[in-house]
Protein backbone atom coordinates (compact mmCIF):
# COMPACT_ATOMS: atom_id res chain seq x y z
CA UNK A 1 0.00 0.00 0.00
CA UNK A 2 1.09 3.28 -0.48
CA UNK A 3 1.70 5.65 3.10
CA UNK A 4 -0.99 7.94 3.17
CA UNK A 5 1.04 10.40 5.74
CA UNK A 6 2.70 13.56 4.83
CA UNK A 7 5.95 13.43 4.63
CA UNK A 8 9.75 15.67 4.97
CA UNK A 9 8.81 15.63 1.14
CA UNK A 10 5.67 17.39 1.76
CA UNK A 11 6.68 20.31 3.60
CA UNK A 12 8.71 23.70 3.63
CA UNK A 13 11.49 23.54 6.71
CA UNK A 14 14.17 25.83 5.13
CA UNK A 15 14.83 28.50 7.73
CA UNK A 16 12.61 26.36 10.36
CA UNK A 17 13.56 24.54 13.80
CA UNK A 18 12.01 21.05 13.09
CA UNK A 19 11.86 18.59 16.66
CA UNK A 20 13.13 15.91 14.72
CA UNK A 21 11.71 12.58 16.73
CA UNK A 22 13.99 9.53 17.15
CA UNK A 23 14.49 6.42 18.74
CA UNK A 24 17.97 5.98 19.91
CA UNK A 25 17.59 3.46 22.78
CA UNK A 26 20.89 1.66 22.07
CA UNK A 27 23.07 -0.13 24.31
CA UNK A 28 26.10 1.75 25.36
CA UNK A 29 29.08 -0.16 26.62
CA UNK A 30 31.48 0.61 29.97
CA UNK A 31 33.42 2.58 28.04
CA UNK A 32 30.34 4.91 27.00
CA UNK A 33 30.40 4.21 23.26
CA UNK A 34 27.30 2.59 21.56
CA UNK A 35 27.43 -0.77 20.48
CA UNK A 36 25.44 -1.07 17.72
CA UNK A 37 24.57 2.45 15.53
CA UNK A 38 22.05 0.63 13.22
CA UNK A 39 18.90 2.41 14.72
CA UNK A 40 20.94 6.15 14.38
CA UNK A 41 22.24 5.25 10.87
CA UNK A 42 18.95 4.34 9.67
CA UNK A 43 17.67 8.13 10.60
CA UNK A 44 20.28 9.54 9.06
CA UNK A 45 18.84 10.34 5.46
CA UNK A 46 16.48 12.00 7.05
CA UNK A 47 18.41 14.22 8.98
CA UNK A 48 20.35 14.84 5.72
CA UNK A 49 17.26 16.04 3.99
CA UNK A 50 16.42 18.54 6.52
CA UNK A 51 20.06 20.15 6.74
CA UNK A 52 20.08 19.98 2.81
CA UNK A 53 16.71 22.24 3.37
CA UNK A 54 18.02 24.76 5.52
CA UNK A 55 16.74 23.51 8.81
CA UNK A 56 17.79 23.77 12.08
CA UNK A 57 17.55 20.17 13.37
CA UNK A 58 16.61 19.38 16.95
CA UNK A 59 17.11 15.39 17.82
CA UNK A 60 14.15 14.55 20.87
CA UNK A 61 15.17 11.02 21.86
CA UNK A 62 14.61 8.25 24.99
CA UNK A 63 16.81 5.42 26.37
CA UNK A 64 16.10 2.77 28.74
CA UNK A 65 13.35 3.31 31.62
CA UNK A 66 14.37 5.57 34.13
CA UNK A 67 10.70 6.73 35.37
CA UNK A 68 10.80 10.40 35.06
CA UNK A 69 14.28 10.46 36.94
CA UNK A 70 17.40 12.07 36.07
CA UNK A 71 20.23 8.53 35.49
CA UNK A 72 23.15 9.53 33.93
CA UNK A 73 23.85 6.38 33.04
CA UNK A 74 21.09 6.67 30.47
CA UNK A 75 21.83 9.90 29.52
CA UNK A 76 21.95 10.73 25.29
CA UNK A 77 25.50 12.37 25.25
CA UNK A 78 27.24 9.13 23.86
CA UNK A 79 24.47 9.11 21.39
CA UNK A 80 24.96 12.75 20.04
CA UNK A 81 28.64 11.57 19.79
CA UNK A 82 27.91 8.96 17.57
CA UNK A 83 25.64 10.84 15.67
CA UNK A 84 28.34 13.55 15.29
CA UNK A 85 31.04 10.94 14.03
CA UNK A 86 27.97 10.07 11.45
CA UNK A 87 26.97 12.82 10.04
CA UNK A 88 30.75 14.48 9.96
CA UNK A 89 29.52 17.99 11.65
CA UNK A 90 29.03 18.51 15.53
CA UNK A 91 26.30 17.65 17.59
CA UNK A 92 25.15 20.42 20.22
CA UNK A 93 24.52 18.04 22.96
CA UNK A 94 21.85 20.45 25.55
CA UNK A 95 21.70 18.28 28.56
CA UNK A 96 18.34 19.46 29.57
CA UNK A 97 14.95 20.16 27.67
CA UNK A 98 12.71 22.41 30.00
CA UNK A 99 13.66 25.76 31.14
CA UNK A 100 14.56 28.93 29.08
CA UNK A 101 18.40 28.69 28.55
CA UNK A 102 17.31 25.72 26.42
CA UNK A 103 15.15 27.90 24.10
CA UNK A 104 17.68 30.48 23.74
CA UNK A 105 20.58 27.55 23.39
CA UNK A 106 18.24 26.21 20.61
CA UNK A 107 17.40 30.11 19.19
CA UNK A 108 21.21 30.45 18.72
CA UNK A 109 22.04 27.75 16.14
CA UNK A 110 23.21 28.25 13.28
CA UNK A 111 20.77 27.17 9.46
CA UNK A 112 21.93 23.39 8.75
CA UNK A 113 22.83 22.31 12.41
CA UNK A 114 21.72 19.75 14.53
CA UNK A 115 21.49 19.54 18.81
CA UNK A 116 20.20 16.47 20.22
CA UNK A 117 18.33 17.23 23.88
CA UNK A 118 18.81 15.02 26.92
CA UNK A 119 16.92 11.51 27.31
CA UNK A 120 13.20 12.78 27.07
CA UNK A 121 12.42 9.89 29.66
CA UNK A 122 13.99 12.11 32.80
CA UNK A 123 10.62 14.25 32.47
CA UNK A 124 7.56 12.60 33.98
CA UNK A 125 5.35 14.59 31.47
CA UNK A 126 6.83 12.42 28.38
CA UNK A 127 5.37 9.24 29.68
CA UNK A 128 2.58 10.87 31.17
CA UNK A 129 1.57 12.41 27.88
CA UNK A 130 1.62 15.47 30.45
CA UNK A 131 -0.18 18.88 28.50
CA UNK A 132 2.05 21.19 29.75
CA UNK A 133 5.01 19.32 28.87
CA UNK A 134 3.75 19.42 25.27
CA UNK A 135 3.05 22.48 25.53
CA UNK A 136 6.63 23.08 26.53
CA UNK A 137 8.36 20.40 23.76
CA UNK A 138 6.08 22.41 20.98
CA UNK A 139 7.53 26.15 22.03
CA UNK A 140 10.99 25.01 20.91
CA UNK A 141 10.09 23.96 17.42
CA UNK A 142 8.08 25.32 14.34
CA UNK A 143 7.51 22.02 12.22
CA UNK A 144 7.55 18.28 14.05
CA UNK A 145 9.29 15.19 12.21
CA UNK A 146 7.94 11.87 13.66
CA UNK A 147 11.00 9.42 12.86
CA UNK A 148 10.90 7.05 16.29
CA UNK A 149 9.31 4.25 14.15
CA UNK A 150 10.29 2.02 17.20
CA UNK A 151 8.34 3.63 19.55
CA UNK A 152 5.35 5.10 17.44
CA UNK A 153 2.81 2.85 19.46
CA UNK A 154 3.48 4.38 22.41
CA UNK A 155 0.94 6.87 23.48
CA UNK A 156 3.47 9.75 24.96
CA UNK A 157 3.95 13.29 24.61
CA UNK A 158 6.29 13.36 22.17
CA UNK A 159 4.62 10.82 19.82
CA UNK A 160 0.91 11.85 20.40
CA UNK A 161 1.00 15.75 22.04
CA UNK A 162 3.25 17.25 19.57
CA UNK A 163 1.58 16.69 16.18
CA UNK A 164 -1.54 18.26 18.12
CA UNK A 165 0.80 21.50 18.84
CA UNK A 166 2.65 21.84 15.04
CA UNK A 167 3.05 20.67 11.20
CA UNK A 168 3.37 16.66 11.57
CA UNK A 169 5.02 14.72 9.05
CA UNK A 170 7.03 11.40 8.58
CA UNK A 171 10.62 11.11 8.15
CA UNK A 172 12.21 8.41 5.41
CA UNK A 173 12.78 5.69 8.25
CA UNK A 174 9.14 5.80 9.29
CA UNK A 175 7.97 5.86 5.59
CA UNK A 176 10.48 3.23 5.08
CA UNK A 177 8.93 0.92 7.64
CA UNK A 178 5.21 1.33 7.20
CA UNK A 179 5.75 0.95 3.34
CA UNK A 180 8.05 -2.27 3.26
CA UNK A 181 6.06 -4.14 6.61
CA UNK A 182 2.49 -3.57 5.11
CA UNK A 183 3.43 -4.47 1.47
CA UNK A 184 5.75 -7.49 2.14
CA UNK A 185 3.63 -8.80 4.64
CA UNK A 186 0.90 -8.68 2.40
CA UNK A 187 2.80 -10.35 -1.06
CA UNK A 188 4.30 -12.94 1.67
CA UNK A 189 3.54 -16.49 1.01
CA UNK A 190 2.70 -19.22 2.98
CA UNK A 191 3.05 -20.86 5.59
CA UNK A 192 4.09 -18.05 7.72
CA UNK A 193 6.04 -18.52 11.30
CA UNK A 194 6.53 -16.16 13.66
CA UNK A 195 9.34 -16.57 16.47
CA UNK A 196 8.78 -14.13 19.52
CA UNK A 197 11.34 -13.54 22.75
CA UNK A 198 12.53 -10.68 24.57
CA UNK A 199 11.10 -9.36 27.44
CA UNK A 200 8.37 -6.57 26.92
CA UNK A 201 5.33 -9.28 27.82
CA UNK A 202 2.69 -6.61 27.46
CA UNK A 203 3.42 -5.87 24.49
CA UNK A 204 4.05 -9.58 22.75
CA UNK A 205 0.73 -11.13 23.87
CA UNK A 206 -1.86 -8.78 22.30
CA UNK A 207 -0.06 -9.32 18.89
CA UNK A 208 0.93 -13.75 19.01
CA UNK A 209 -3.16 -13.43 20.15
CA UNK A 210 -3.35 -11.91 16.65
CA UNK A 211 -1.30 -13.83 14.73
CA UNK A 212 -2.45 -17.11 15.94
CA UNK A 213 -4.94 -16.79 12.79
CA UNK A 214 -2.40 -15.65 10.25
CA UNK A 215 0.01 -17.82 10.83
CA UNK A 216 0.81 -21.62 10.67
CA UNK A 217 3.45 -22.05 13.17
CA UNK A 218 4.66 -19.61 16.46
CA UNK A 219 7.61 -20.25 18.62
CA UNK A 220 8.01 -18.42 22.10
CA UNK A 221 11.60 -18.06 23.98
CA UNK A 222 12.64 -15.63 26.38
CA UNK A 223 11.13 -13.70 29.17
CA UNK A 224 7.75 -13.94 27.45
CA UNK A 225 8.07 -17.52 27.47
CA UNK A 226 8.21 -17.94 31.13
CA UNK A 227 4.58 -16.41 31.65
CA UNK A 228 3.27 -18.94 29.09
CA UNK A 229 5.28 -22.09 31.08
CA UNK A 230 4.15 -20.70 34.25
CA UNK A 231 0.36 -20.55 32.73
CA UNK A 232 1.03 -24.60 31.95
CA UNK A 233 1.86 -24.81 35.74
CA UNK A 234 5.67 -25.16 35.12
CA UNK A 235 7.96 -24.36 38.61
CA UNK A 236 9.81 -21.22 37.55
CA UNK A 237 12.54 -20.70 39.98
CA UNK A 238 13.74 -17.34 40.28
CA UNK A 239 11.95 -16.30 36.56
CA UNK A 240 10.68 -13.07 35.68
CA UNK A 241 7.30 -13.45 35.59
CA UNK A 242 4.34 -11.24 34.33
CA UNK A 243 1.48 -12.84 37.03
CA UNK A 244 -0.80 -9.81 35.45
CA UNK A 245 -0.56 -11.79 32.27
CA UNK A 246 -0.95 -15.20 33.16
CA UNK A 247 -4.89 -15.57 32.34
CA UNK A 248 -4.16 -13.89 28.80
CA UNK A 249 -1.82 -16.31 27.98
CA UNK A 250 -4.07 -19.60 29.16
CA UNK A 251 -6.25 -17.79 26.67
CA UNK A 252 -3.87 -17.95 23.97
CA UNK A 253 -3.21 -21.71 24.93
CA UNK A 254 -6.21 -22.55 24.92
CA UNK A 255 -6.97 -20.62 21.51
CA UNK A 256 -3.49 -22.18 19.96
CA UNK A 257 -4.79 -25.90 20.80
CA UNK A 258 -8.14 -25.64 19.37
CA UNK A 259 -6.15 -24.59 15.96
CA UNK A 260 -4.21 -27.24 16.01
CA UNK A 261 -7.47 -29.33 16.03
CA UNK A 262 -8.61 -27.97 13.41
CA UNK A 263 -5.53 -27.32 10.78
CA UNK A 264 -2.25 -27.13 10.34
CA UNK A 265 -0.89 -25.41 12.73
CA UNK A 266 1.99 -25.61 16.08
CA UNK A 267 2.31 -23.26 19.21
CA UNK A 268 5.35 -24.27 20.48
CA UNK A 269 6.91 -23.19 24.34
CA UNK A 270 10.57 -24.05 25.13
CA UNK A 271 10.72 -27.81 25.40
CA UNK A 272 14.33 -27.49 27.07
CA UNK A 273 15.88 -24.56 28.84
CA UNK A 274 19.65 -23.67 29.89
CA UNK A 275 19.65 -22.33 34.02
CA UNK A 276 22.02 -21.39 35.99
CA UNK A 277 21.75 -20.49 40.22
CA UNK A 278 20.11 -17.14 40.53
CA UNK A 279 20.68 -16.06 36.99
CA UNK A 280 24.65 -15.51 37.52
CA UNK A 281 26.31 -16.42 34.23
CA UNK A 282 29.30 -17.65 36.21
CA UNK A 283 27.27 -20.18 37.96
CA UNK A 284 27.31 -23.68 36.37
CA UNK A 285 24.58 -24.43 33.88
CA UNK A 286 22.31 -27.28 33.32
CA UNK A 287 19.84 -28.27 30.90
CA UNK A 288 16.35 -28.99 31.60
CA UNK A 289 13.92 -30.61 29.75
CA UNK A 290 10.30 -29.72 30.61
CA UNK A 291 8.33 -32.28 28.08
CA UNK A 292 9.82 -36.08 27.52
CA UNK A 293 12.65 -35.28 30.18
CA UNK A 294 15.09 -36.60 27.89
CA UNK A 295 18.14 -34.79 29.16
CA UNK A 296 17.10 -35.85 32.84
CA UNK A 297 16.99 -39.78 31.47
CA UNK A 298 20.71 -38.99 29.79
CA UNK A 299 22.40 -37.94 32.72
CA UNK A 300 20.86 -40.54 35.42
CA UNK A 301 20.51 -43.67 32.70
CA UNK A 302 19.60 -46.85 33.75
CA UNK A 303 18.22 -45.44 36.95
CA UNK A 304 14.78 -43.08 36.58
CA UNK A 305 15.40 -39.94 36.98
CA UNK A 306 13.97 -37.98 40.10
CA UNK A 307 12.00 -35.46 39.55
CA UNK A 308 14.53 -32.55 40.87
CA UNK A 309 15.92 -33.13 37.78
CA UNK A 310 14.00 -32.25 34.76
CA UNK A 311 12.34 -29.11 37.12
CA UNK A 312 13.55 -25.84 38.19
CA UNK A 313 14.69 -25.35 41.72
CA UNK A 314 13.12 -21.86 43.56
CA UNK A 315 16.75 -20.73 42.79
CA UNK A 316 16.76 -21.40 39.02
CA UNK A 317 16.78 -18.58 36.36
CA UNK A 318 16.40 -19.30 33.08
CA UNK A 319 18.85 -18.02 30.31
CA UNK A 320 18.48 -19.44 26.87
CA UNK A 321 16.67 -22.16 25.27
CA UNK A 322 17.93 -25.44 25.17
CA UNK A 323 19.23 -27.08 22.17
CA UNK A 324 16.50 -29.22 21.43
CA UNK A 325 14.11 -26.53 21.60
CA UNK A 326 16.25 -24.55 18.87
CA UNK A 327 16.47 -27.85 16.57
CA UNK A 328 12.95 -28.26 16.54
CA UNK A 329 12.18 -24.41 15.61
CA UNK A 330 14.97 -24.54 13.02
CA UNK A 331 13.70 -27.66 11.86
CA UNK A 332 10.04 -26.06 11.30
CA UNK A 333 11.65 -22.72 9.10
CA UNK A 334 12.99 -25.30 6.62
CA UNK A 335 9.49 -25.90 5.72
CA UNK A 336 7.77 -22.09 5.92
CA UNK A 337 8.00 -19.84 3.34
CA UNK A 338 8.10 -16.55 5.49
CA UNK A 339 9.65 -16.04 9.27
CA UNK A 340 9.10 -13.42 11.39
CA UNK A 341 11.47 -12.37 14.14
CA UNK A 342 11.05 -10.46 17.31
CA UNK A 343 13.09 -10.77 20.18
CA UNK A 344 16.36 -12.58 21.39
CA UNK A 345 15.42 -16.17 22.98
CA UNK A 346 17.90 -15.85 25.86
CA UNK A 347 19.34 -13.28 27.81
CA UNK A 348 21.96 -12.57 24.93
CA UNK A 349 22.40 -9.00 26.95
CA UNK A 350 24.73 -10.86 29.75
CA UNK A 351 28.38 -10.81 29.38
CA UNK A 352 29.21 -7.99 27.09
CA UNK A 353 25.61 -5.98 26.70
CA UNK A 354 24.00 -7.53 23.74
CA UNK A 355 27.18 -8.84 22.10
CA UNK A 356 25.65 -12.55 22.14
CA UNK A 357 28.26 -14.35 23.73
CA UNK A 358 27.73 -18.14 24.24
CA UNK A 359 25.83 -20.03 25.45
CA UNK A 360 23.26 -17.55 26.16
CA UNK A 361 22.55 -16.68 22.31
CA UNK A 362 23.56 -20.50 21.13
CA UNK A 363 19.83 -21.30 20.85
CA UNK A 364 19.18 -17.66 18.98
CA UNK A 365 21.85 -17.97 16.68
CA UNK A 366 21.24 -21.86 15.56
CA UNK A 367 17.49 -20.02 14.95
CA UNK A 368 19.25 -16.94 13.18
CA UNK A 369 21.30 -19.66 10.70
CA UNK A 370 18.18 -21.33 10.08
CA UNK A 371 15.99 -18.26 9.16
CA UNK A 372 19.12 -17.04 6.46
CA UNK A 373 19.20 -20.77 5.31
CA UNK A 374 22.44 -21.63 6.75
CA UNK A 375 21.89 -24.35 8.68
CA UNK A 376 23.58 -27.76 7.81
CA UNK A 377 21.21 -29.79 4.71
CA UNK A 378 18.70 -26.89 4.47
CA UNK A 379 17.60 -26.14 1.12
CA UNK A 380 14.88 -24.02 1.95
CA UNK A 381 15.67 -20.39 3.08
CA UNK A 382 11.83 -18.12 3.88
CA UNK A 383 11.46 -14.89 3.33
CA UNK A 384 13.10 -13.46 6.56
CA UNK A 385 11.98 -10.11 8.54
CA UNK A 386 13.62 -9.56 12.10
CA UNK A 387 12.84 -6.37 13.92
CA UNK A 388 13.73 -4.49 17.40
CA UNK A 389 16.79 -3.20 18.31
CA UNK A 390 18.20 -6.08 20.63
CA UNK A 391 17.60 -8.74 18.33
CA UNK A 392 19.25 -6.17 15.29
CA UNK A 393 22.31 -5.99 17.94
CA UNK A 394 22.20 -10.01 18.60
CA UNK A 395 22.65 -10.70 14.47
CA UNK A 396 24.74 -8.50 13.87
CA UNK A 397 26.82 -9.67 16.40
CA UNK A 398 26.39 -12.57 14.83
CA UNK A 399 27.22 -11.11 10.97
CA UNK A 400 24.04 -12.57 9.98
CA UNK A 401 21.81 -9.14 9.93
CA UNK A 402 22.96 -8.80 6.48
CA UNK A 403 21.66 -11.80 5.22
CA UNK A 404 17.77 -11.16 6.52
CA UNK A 405 15.45 -9.97 3.75
CA UNK A 406 14.57 -6.83 6.24
CA UNK A 407 15.56 -5.47 9.81
CA UNK A 408 13.02 -3.45 11.39
CA UNK A 409 14.30 -0.73 13.67
CA UNK A 410 11.10 -1.83 15.55
CA UNK A 411 10.17 -4.70 17.88
CA UNK A 412 6.82 -4.13 19.27
CA UNK A 413 5.68 -1.71 16.32
CA UNK A 414 7.13 -4.32 13.72
CA UNK A 415 5.01 -6.49 15.10
CA UNK A 416 1.63 -4.30 14.79
CA UNK A 417 2.31 -3.55 11.63
CA UNK A 418 2.58 -6.67 10.52
CA UNK A 419 -0.57 -7.46 12.10
CA UNK A 420 -2.49 -5.14 10.90
CA UNK A 421 -2.74 -2.60 13.41
CA UNK A 422 -2.44 1.05 13.53
CA UNK A 423 0.53 3.03 15.38
CA UNK A 424 -0.68 5.65 17.01
CA UNK A 425 2.23 7.76 16.37
CA UNK A 426 1.61 7.47 12.84
CA UNK A 427 -2.14 7.74 12.74
CA UNK A 428 -1.54 10.96 14.63
CA UNK A 429 0.66 12.75 11.49
CA UNK A 430 -1.02 14.89 8.70
CA UNK A 431 -2.63 12.75 6.10
CA UNK A 432 -1.23 13.79 2.27
CA UNK A 433 -4.73 14.81 1.24
CA UNK A 434 -5.20 17.61 4.39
Amino acid sequence: MSFDKKTIRNIDVAGKTVLLRTDYNVVVNSQGKIEDAYRIRMTLPTIEHLLGLGAKVVVLSHMGRPNGKKDLNLSLLPTATCLSDLLHLPVKFIPEITGAAVKQQIGNMPSCSVAMLENLRFWPGEENNDQDFIKHLASLGDVFVQDAFAAAYREHASIVGLPQCLPAVAGFLLEREITNLSDKFKQSAEPVALIVGGIKVADKLPVIEHFLDKSSFIAVGGVVANTFLAAEGHKMGKCTIEADHIAQAKSILRRANELTKKQPFTFMLPKDVVVAKNGQHVAPLRVIDLGMHTWADISSYPKIPKSASFELSSTDTILDIGPMTAAAISGALKMTKTAVWCGPLGAAEIKGFNQAEPPFSHGSRIVAEAMVGERSGQQNKPYSIAGGGNTINMLNSFGLGERFDFLSTGGGACLQVLAGQKLVGVEALANKEA
